[in-house]
């Protein structure tokens, strides 16, 4: 794994966070969360010693906000699901689902 040293700072000192809280911010999992750096899709942790590691709260609060917004993802309803043929007409009657 690479690790990013940070440079001096004109703002002062960032936040570090440690991968569970990053994890908890991200809803991603540790090993979504590899995967994508070796991807480069996502931040990259800074060099806290030896043996620790820990990722800047803003980079990750950026990769967060640049996330698509699910709203603007179409919803699957069951009309939705009829139209496309993903779902017959009989199958919400039997299953009661709503439209």
């Amino acid at each position: 794994m690479q690790i990013v040293h940070l440079p001096d700072l004109p703002h002062g000192t960032p936040q570090i966070i440690r991968r569970p809280t990053v994890e908890r911010k991200s809803g991603l999992s540790k090993s979504q969360i590899y995967a994508l750096m070796a991807d480069g899709k996502f931040p990259r942790p800074v060099s806290l010693g030896n043996r620790a590691v820990g990722w800047v709260a803003s980079s990750v609060d950026n990769w967060i906000t640049s996330r698509p917004i699910v709203d603007s993802l179409p919803y699957a309803t069951a009309s939705n699901c009829i139209d496309r043929g993903l779902l017959s007409d009989s199958q919400t009657r039997t299953q009661g689902v709503n439209k």
